[in-house]
């Protein structure tokens, strides 16, 4: 059998290739190479993938599926990030003006400050010895005016756990306000108490004698019933 002189040369050449394959393999090139293109040129021209192109995004940095306004910026861009264009009025992302924190007047110096002395150490029981004294103390309270009421605010030292000292302090605002209805019933209804635990000190709790200090029950008349703490008891 003769070979052709076409494929003689070509063998003798080593140049034996099949132009169908190659005519394949270069349209599905072509074709990846554009489709990426198309998928890089897009990627570049919108690095946050938030819609609205780098060239007209004000904050490039955008999360991934935040919500953006038309310069490409969330709420928090308009404030966290450094570009001078957040102050920009198109942005309209100014949040609402918080609102004025209510002024809570300050309590009026306690009228009585009942004092450790009443009390045994972790004790919320009156000493026997000292009711009497105690009921002196509490009888000048007879002559409150009738739109006056009386807020009892117990506290205690750093000494022990603050669940605990919170109890302590509420108990022993409980045991004067029974021991003022004893001597006045009339200002029954007209009393509220509050248990701050360790949490208001009067002096610091840097020695025994000032823990004694802090160890207490402050009775505030409140004018009028005006100022009353809301989570204060009556």
């Amino acid at each position: 059998m003769k070979l052709k002189p076409l494929f003689v040369a070509a063998v003798s050449s080593g140049l034996i290739f099949s132009s169908a394959p190659s005519q394949a393999e270069s349209v599905a090139m072509k074709s990846l190479k554009s489709i990426d293109a198309d998928k890089v040129q897009t990627f570049y021209k919108d690095l946050d993938g938030d819609g609205v192109t780098d060239s007209n995004d004000h904050c490039p940095n955008s999360k991934p599926g935040a919500t953006v306004n038309q310069l490409g910026c969330t709420h928090d861009d308009a404030f966290g990030l450094k570009y001078e264009e957040k102050a920009d009025p198109r942005l309209n992302l100014l949040p609402p003006p918080k609102p004025a924190a209510p002024v809570i007047a300050p309590l009026p110096e306690p009228e009585i400050s009942i004092s450790s002395t009443f009390f045994g150490l972790d004790q919320y029981t009156l000493l026997p010895d000292r009711v009497d004294a105690l009921k002196e103390q509490v009888a000048q309270l007879k002559n409150l005016p009738l739109a006056d009421q009386l807020l009892l605010i117990g506290h205690t030292c750093d000494l022990g756990s603050d669940a605990h000292n919170m109890i302590l302090s509420q108990r022993r605002a409980e045991t004067v306000r029974d021991l003022i209805l004893e001597v006045d019933p009339e200002l029954s209804g007209r009393i509220a108490i509050l248990g701050k635990g360790e949490t208001s000190p009067k002096v610091p709790n840097t020695s025994e004698a000032n823990r004694k200090q802090n160890r207490r029950v402050d009775v505030h008349i409140m004018k009028n019933g005006e100022g009353i703490p809301a989570n204060a008891i009556k």
